[in-house]
């Protein structure tokens, strides 16, 4: 059974000569996504970009801590587990400095 980025990735080479409607509304909320896989970084921008929403994305957490000095996200979706720095540290780090950004934790283990 393929995986969910490799039917992603099919539709996507099916679908390149379509150009992607622009959402009927655009909300001013900037969502990080941090992931240490480019796929799922790629496959949940895309995804939040059609839907109206600005993206920003990270590939660990020491990058998501110098993204979210640059510019704040309003959300952050944070893969658990990554190097380096896994997502319940990057939060915790955030919530030690008076960062209370709601996070959404992605895992891909069962």
């Amino acid at each position: 059974m393929p995986s969910m980025l490799e039917l992603y990735n099919q539709d996507k080479l099916i679908n390149t000569h379509r150009d992607v409607e622009k959402p009927e509304y655009e909300t001013n909320l900037r969502i990080l996504i941090v992931d240490d896989e480019a796929g799922v970084r790629e496959l949940l921008g895309d995804a939040l970009r059609i839907a109206g929403f600005e993206t920003a994305t990270a590939p660990d957490g020491m990058s998501a801590l110098t993204a979210i000095r640059n510019r704040k996200p309003d959300l952050l979706i944070i893969d658990i587990n990554m190097p380096l720095m896994d997502g319940f540290e990057l939060v915790e780090r955030l919530r030690s400095t008076g960062d209370n950004t709601p996070a959404l934790m992605l895992s891909a283990r069962a």
